[in-house]
């Protein structure tokens, strides 16, 4: 197939998410990766599989949530699906609020009330002498794949990892390929490490971003730019991690 044709025969990666400007910054990171007729899409672009199913992300750990999305989606639509579970793990907190980050005040999923509730519960073990600072913490993200080997993007995936090892069921570490019902199922795992601080500062990024301070750079994550927190991100480790297994 010439290129020309290739370019007009582009087969679609559907991303798990309907935040464009998310699909935006994996499609740049995954561009030099991806042969050109491959473009990523989000939910929202893609009327012909909707209403989508609505997953309920009940799973204990961030692996468990990022198969499940990606598979259920997968399922739904007939087509390969790159999903990701992520939040933050603090350890004085014994993991909280993990795989609940996102409603860790509720489920309304308000940034400025989950933040006041991880500075309260940080501030009481304090005032108790339960722990102190630095209350070491790292963001965590999982990036799971559900591939069709009959769909363009599964071929593409499964011709460049080894499929020899694949075992029936959900894969039990990352990079290994699982089986379920015809979907090979695969995912990859990334940190940013950091320390929780009472005090907030900068006014950028999202999420626990004002109270994230990140030692090797001086800085609190809410300070960095764009493209500096991108070359940092748990996201990127683990689009990293999936990027040096392909072959």
């Amino acid at each position: 197939m010439n290129e020309l044709l290739r370019e007009r025969c582009l087969v679609k990666l559907i991303i798990a998410t309907k935040n464009n400007n998310k699909v935006k910054e994996i499609d740049a990171f995954f561009d030099t990766v991806f042969p050109r007729s491959m473009s990523m899409s989000s939910l929202d672009n893609l009327p012909e599989f909707e209403p989508w199913p609505d997953v309920v992300e009940d799973c204990e750990t961030f692996e468990g949530n990022a198969i499940k999305k990606a598979f259920e989606l997968a399922l739904h639509a007939k087509r390969s699906v790159l999903s990701e579970d992520s939040g933050l793990v603090v350890d004085a907190l014994d993991g909280k609020p993990g795989v609940k980050s996102a409603r860790f005040a509720g489920p309304a999923k308000d940034h400025a009330a989950n933040n006041a509730r991880l500075v309260r519960e940080l501030g009481a073990l304090q005032e108790a002498g339960q722990a102190t600072p630095p209350f070491t913490a790292r963001y965590v993200a999982v990036a799971a794949l559900a591939l069709f080997p009959d769909d363009a993007v599964g071929e593409w995936f499964l011709s460049h990892v080894d499929r020899s090892k694949a075992v029936e069921g959900e894969p039990g570490e990352q990079g290994q390929l699982g089986v379920v019902d015809g979907v090979y199922l695969i995912y990859w795992r990334g940190e940013c490490e950091g320390e929780i601080l009472l005090e907030s500062q900068g006014d950028g990024g999202f999420g626990y971003d004002p109270h994230f301070y990140v030692p090797q750079l001086g800085k609190y994550m809410a300070e960095l730019g764009v493209e500096q927190k991108g070359e940092i991100s748990h996201r990127r480790h683990a689009l990293q991690r999936m990027v040096d297994q392909l072959k």
